[in-house]
């Protein structure tokens, strides 16, 4: 007999009442299949086990011993229910407020849009009309492909940062809401980045008329430091794979899109 004994909460349960005797003698374990139905936020736990299970000759000596006639518990089923944001200033909000918290699950409930991917951490970088942030999945828990334009809704993950940089660590898969979106990018002077890290954070925009300090070609994982005036900010050459890497720094005054992040504090830009 299949049991789900309900810890704290009352959210999970199962179909299965009873597994079958090929399943109690499979030496490579089964799956019992439990539903997690949450009615309010918060962390909810629950056991799951067999009871007085059946084995016919397990130890295929041709007789039954102590061991065929119970099959013990090994599992424990943890939930929670996710914590709803409209937008991703909203989130921003959340994150800011405890920037420590890695085990609160936040769902962006809005439509959120790609403006850069990067098989790098399988990295997604979002944007909505309220901020921006992006998805670091090491594990490949979103396995929906998805392109610069694309839509998705729902989003949930849990929040952590890297240098200071915001990332949501996602704990489901997530589909395209829409696809063909226009992505505009904000034209920002050098002062603004660096006074306005967080706001366009993870976001595409555009800073014009900046010249390089270095001669050459790019290299990855380098930073170049982009100048207008005396304004001066780092352009950071943040993966191997961008299509510019090998090709030469531009010479002369020229206008450079791409995304804001940061390091530490420090505004760093990724054409």
């Amino acid at each position: 007999t299949v049991i789900v004994t309900n810890k704290v909460g009352k959210a999970f349960s199962s179909t299965v009442k009873d597994i079958t005797p090929a399943q109690a003698n499979d030496t490579t374990g089964f799956i019992i299949p439990v539903t997690y139905a949450p009615s309010s936020v918060g962390k909810d736990t629950a056991e799951v086990y067999v009871l007085s299970v059946a084995i016919t000759d397990l130890n295929n000596g041709g007789k039954s011993d102590s061991h065929d006639n119970s099959l013990f518990v090994a599992a424990a089923v943890t939930g929670q229910t996710p914590v709803n944001h409209a937008n991703l200033a909203e989130l921003r909000a959340a994150y800011d407020a405890n920037t420590t918290d890695a085990n609160t699950v936040y769902k962006i409930v809005g439509e959120v849009f790609v403006n850069y991917t990067n098989t790098s951490g399988n990295s997604k970088y979002l944007q909505d009309a309220t901020g921006g942030t992006m998805i670091y999945d090491s594990k490949g828990i979103v396995t929906t492909a998805f392109a610069i334009g694309d839509g998705m809704k729902d989003l949930k993950g849990t929040l952590t940062n890297y240098g200071k940089l915001m990332e949501i660590v996602p704990v489901a898969d997530v589909a395209v809401s829409s696809t063909g979106n226009k992505i505009t990018q904000k034209i920002l002077t050098i002062p603004e980045v660096k006074t306005n890290i967080a706001k366009y954070e993870s976001t595409l925009i555009q800073i014009n008329d900046v010249t390089f300090s270095k001669t050459g070609n790019f290299v990855s994982k380098t930073n170049y430091y982009i100048k207008n005036g005396t304004d001066s900010v780092a352009l950071r050459t943040n993966y191997a794979d961008l299509d510019y890497i090998g090709t030469a720094i531009p010479t002369g005054a020229t206008n450079i899109r791409g995304i804001l992040i940061q390091y530490n504090g420090t505004a760093q830009f990724v054409p």
